[in-house]
């Protein structure tokens, strides 16, 4: 009556937990956590706050991270425990507070129990005595049982190597117990197999801490303390039926007998876990080692272990061996085949009629094993490529290269899955051969040494090569273009510089040849006038009248210099717009006409400076002192010679009589030194009234060779 009032109260809470969740959004009760959906579960998650009683373990401190079962009315719950900051024991029949979240991850809901308060101490709980099959009917799920039976299996957790499953049978109903056991001592819980025990421990369902499978229904043990041997098996593990009694078994029958035993001779093993065995009437059986270290091919051996079906052949699993007595199956002579009829595809040809059979077949190597990998080559054949298990025979494999042709003896394996009865019809993973011997590979041709490889690692090099040459062409045109600008500033730098000195040298010539000159005239004049002007007035005041007239000369040359200097005539390119900047701003309104068909760069700068020089002063006395209003500049190249002239409408003059040095007119005289340095000659042609035309040939001295 207990133990069913407890059931109805334990559906009536579940069946009422997502309408109280859904109410008041938070789970009271322990079974609601169960009830929580994916969608209530979504981040932040389901809260819960439920008291309860532990079930399991009998004794843990709240901080460490362990699950908890614990159950209440209403049914059972696991709660992750993530707990911080306390230190107090709690224990089997405690009743406490527990809250925290109901969340989803990793495909599941758990309860990640953050903070438990201790509500009262109580008795640990009573284990109920229950059988496998009681267990398996979900009477008991939350409760401490305490259940016999033998221990039929072993092994390790895929993830987490120091868990391991054990498998507890009673007749033909099995149950999981996953425990933690250290890998390097699991010999000593393999040595349990065939052992009658008693186990006391939690039934949980679906127990998953993040790191080991659901496996629905289980019995948690915290450690293996929880499992007490009543007495060692004394049955040998061999000693079970043959598997002959399972041939002619329906699948989902052979997948729940226990252990089976078979006899015969090895064919082939591959990896650290496989071998294929044929017994004496011929039966091919694939054997899943339980343990490392697989038998050798061509031993005679008996193996015992768990029956399944591929539905092509009766395999064993979790397989125990033993050398066995008498002698072994003649070697087979080995059948060429080709690569398109081991995998199906020549026509009349299927997989399974070469499983266990041994073969011989020729290919190209396109593939070597990894250093980590599974042992496997790959072999081309017409366009087939075929896997060959070359595992536990490495030897085999020296001298063989990427590209050689080579010749396989081996036995012909196709790996198919298991039956099980979420897959009714298995899958053939792959068909491929296992080399048995060292000799089972013989190289028949190297490739050549000039492959595709090697091409394109020339390839590679050369365009390289051209990639470094095209970079070097365009770093040295770079550093050549910078030196070359570097090169350039410093030429303009010095020209400048040259320039400077030139034309300093020159105006301190021009200062020197004219003003100097003159300014020393003008003070001779002065002294002159001084000293006779206490004897004759008449001749002070022509001596003075002298010195002004010297010193208006120098005025005026000096102002030319300036002007010279502030010039950007001799910039121009066009030899008439220099004279129209040099001479426009010195006559005034008078009308001025160029007409000067001599290129810029026939002329020096010397030349070009003088020239300017001579014409400016020309058309200033023109307007100055002929009162010209039109003047025309004329030049051209006659026979080698640079010819120029200065014409005027003014008032003219009489060259023989025209006034001098002596009469403090400096302009002619001037004019004339600055010709006879370039070895020229000048021709005056005036009259009074008739105006004035001066014309000057310079030789070739003063000009360029044009440019070819």
């Amino acid at each position: 009556m207990k133990y069913v009032f407890a059931m109805i109260s334990a559906w009536a809470a579940i069946a009422c937990a997502p309408s109280a969740l859904a109410a008041q959004g938070v789970v009271r009760r322990a079974a609601g956590i169960q009830a929580v959906s994916p969608r209530d579960a979504a981040p932040p998650g389901a809260p819960f706050d439920i008291e309860a009683t532990i079930m399991h373990p009998a004794e843990l401190p709240a901080s460490r991270r362990y699950p908890i079962l614990v159950r209440d009315a209403s049914g059972s719950a696991v709660l992750q425990n993530y707990i911080e900051g306390t230190n107090f024991l709690i224990h089997a029949g405690d009743r406490i507070r527990a809250t925290g979240m109901a969340v989803g991850e990793r495909g599941g809901i758990y309860a990640h129990c953050t903070n438990v308060s201790l509500v009262a101490r109580g008795e640990p709980p009573a284990a109920v005595n229950a059988t496998v099959g009681d267990l398996l009917s979900e009477r008991f799920d939350g409760c401490l049982v305490t259940v016999h039976g033998e221990i039929s299996d072993v092994f390790p957790d895929e993830i987490d190597k120091n868990f391991i499953y054990f498998i507890l049978s009673d007749g033909d109903k099995s149950i999981y117990m996953p425990t933690t056991w250290k890998y390097e001592e699991r010999a000593g819980a393999e040595s349990m197999i065939g052992s009658i025990v008693e186990v006391k421990a939690a039934l949980v369902v679906g127990l998953n801490t993040g790191q080991r499978r659901s496996l629905g229904h289980m019995l948690w043990i915290p450690s293996p303390q929880g499992i007490r041997t009543i007495r060692r098996s004394e049955r040998n593990q061999f000693d079970v039926p043959e598997i002959y009694d399972t041939l002619n078994m329906d699948p989902d029958r052979i997948f729940t007998l226990g252990r089976r035993r078979v006899v015969g001779t090895v064919l082939a093993s591959w990896q650290d876990d496989n071998a294929l065995l044929q017994t004496d009437d011929g039966y091919v059986v694939r054997l899943d080692i339980a343990s490392k270290g697989t038998p050798s091919p061509g031993a005679r051996i008996e193996a015992a272990g768990l029956p399944e079906s591929d539905l092509y052949n009766v395999n064993l699993r979790r397989v125990r061996w033993r050398p066995a007595p008498g002698e072994p199956l003649r070697a087979q002579s080995p059948a060429p085949v080709s690569a398109s009829s081991l995998l199906g595809y020549a026509p009349d040809n299927r997989k399974s009629s070469f499983h266990g059979h041994t073969v011989e077949i020729a290919g190209t190597v396109r593939g070597r094993p990894h250093m980590d990998g599974d042992g496997r080559l790959i072999l081309e054949d017409n366009g087939f490529l075929l896997s060959v298990d070359v595992s536990k025979c490495p030897a085999a494999l020296d001298g063989v290269t990427v590209g050689c042709t080579v010749r396989i003896s081996g036995v012909a394996v196709m790996d198919v899955d298991n039956w099980r009865p979420s897959s009714v019809f298995p899958q053939i993973k792959e068909t491929f051969v296992v080399v048995t011997s060292p000799t089972g590979l013989k190289v028949l041709s190297r490739p050549s040494w000039w492959t595709a490889g090697r091409s394109l690692t020339v390839i590679g090099l050369l365009l390289a090569v051209i990639l470094g040459i095209i970079v070097w062409n365009r770093s040295l045109k770079a550093l050549a273009e910078r030196r070359g600008r570097e090169l350039t500033a410093e030429t303009v730098s010095h020209v400048a510089t040259e320039m400077k000195v030139r034309e300093r040298t020159r105006l301190a010539l021009e200062l020197h040849d004219s003003i100097a000159q003159n300014l020393t005239g003008a003070i001779m004049e002065i002294r002159t006038g001084v000293r006779l002007g206490e004897t004759s007035s008449t001749g002070m005041r022509e001596h003075l009248a002298m010195a002004q007239k010297t010193l208006e000369s120098c005025r005026n040359e000096l102002r030319n210099c300036i002007w010279d200097l502030r010039n950007r005539a001799l910039e121009q390119t066009d030899m008439e717009k220099a004279i129209r900047l040099t001479v426009t701003p010195q006559i005034a309104s008078a009308a001025l006409a160029v007409r000067f068909a001599v290129p810029r760069d026939l002329i020096s700068d010397n030349t070009a400076h003088a020239l300017l020089r001579i014409i400016r002063e020309l058309a200033v006395n023109a307007v100055r002192h002929g009162h010209a209003t039109s003047i025309r500049v004329a030049g051209s190249i006659e026979d080698g010679a640079l010819v120029f002239s200065v014409s005027d409408n003014g008032s003219g003059f009489d060259p023989a009589t025209a006034p001098g040095v002596e009469d403090g007119h400096f302009g002619l005289q001037g004019i004339r030194e600055r010709v006879a340095d370039f070895d020229g000659e000048m021709e005056i042609d005036s009259a009074p009234g008739k105006g004035s035309k001066v014309r000057i040939a310079i030789k070739q001295k003063g000009l360029r060779e044009p440019d070819v």
